[in-house]
């Protein structure tokens, strides 16, 4: 409890690039992933709340060196050694790799663009006092059309794998072993171009936590199966970008949630009915939100 605060830099890194080879860039220190179609800078997406899939399955920054290939006017190649996900010292004590790409057409009404990263990170076990590392992999790729000139569709899907991600306790005799961990999912954007001032965009999303890594507690036990059925996130929000001024944008949304996880009552322990929404008694929940973002 006592270090639940502290000192958070989202960004802190410097770039370069040589004028000996001006389509390279060079950034080292600690930045935003590249990974995903949401940013961990709130000005820079559509809505004011994120997808489960940017909460649970995408980092949010990395720690290390990153290149960038602009390979033409229309292709981009990225290349990075970082330290995991979302810290700036991983306590997994070691190096992951980055590798993807960003493509876009002539005309920009269509994008695609790939991001994979490997490496070891931590999992959901702490060992003698020391968190428990193993190899993540994870994959995402996003694909955007232009459907008329003023409506955009967006497909965003990912992949994600933890070694020794849910932990499995054997009843007879008690031992205790892991399993890897799997996540995965797809969402999906429309953006309407009202006018120049607002925008009507609309989130579709499945997230599927196969292990319960991601969302809940990723224990199973043998016999009586894991402490929580299902793994299906669904969550559909409608929104408005507001642009109240040139450097002030309003942003309001309707979201609604839903989900298949249950507690299993039939693991030692179980308690019957819990649920992730609505102190716990709920299968689904609607929001109301609204942000005002001042750009200066």
């Amino acid at each position: 409890e006592e270090r639940r605060y502290g000192l958070a830099l989202p960004q802190a890194f410097v770039e370069g690039r040589s004028p000996r080879a001006s389509r390279l860039t060079i950034r080292g220190g600690h930045f935003y992933s590249i990974a995903g179609y949401e940013s961990f800078a709130a000005p820079a997406n559509v809505f004011y709340s994120h997808s489960h899939a940017f909460a649970y399955g995408t980092p949010f920054t990395h720690t290390g060196i990153q290149a960038s290939y602009a390979y033409d006017a229309q292709t981009t190649w990225y290349a990075g050694y970082t330290r995991g996900w979302d810290a700036w010292d991983s306590s997994a004590d070691a190096w992951g790799v980055l590798y993807g790409f960003a493509w876009h057409n002539a005309d920009h009404s269509r994008k695609a663009s790939f991001v994979f990263h490997a490496g070891d990170d931590v999992t959901a076990t702490v060992q003698n006092n020391v968190p428990r590392t193993g190899t993540r992999l994870a994959a995402h790729f996003i694909y955007e059309q232009l459907l008329f000139p003023q409506v955009r569709y967006v497909a965003a899907t990912h992949f994600g794998n933890q070694e020794d991600g849910r932990i499995v306790v054997n009843l007879g005799p008690t031992t205790i072993t892991h399993e890897a961990a799997q996540w995965y999912g797809l969402t999906q954007y429309l953006l309407c171009q009202v006018d120049h001032r607002r925008q009507i965009v609309v989130r579709i999303e499945w997230f599927r936590d196969e292990d319960l890594s991601r969302v809940a507690t990723p224990v199973r036990f043998n016999p009586g199966g894991p402490v929580f059925t299902g793994g299906n996130l669904y969550a559909l929000t409608v929104g408005l970008n507001q642009r109240i001024r040139e450097h002030l944008h309003f942003r309001p949304e309707v979201r609604y949630d839903w989900t298949d996880i249950r507690s299993n009552e039939s693991v030692p322990g179980g308690i019957p009915g819990i649920t992730p929404f609505g102190d716990r008694l709920e299968k689904g929940q609607l929001t109301l939100a609204a942000d005002l973002v001042w750009l200066f």
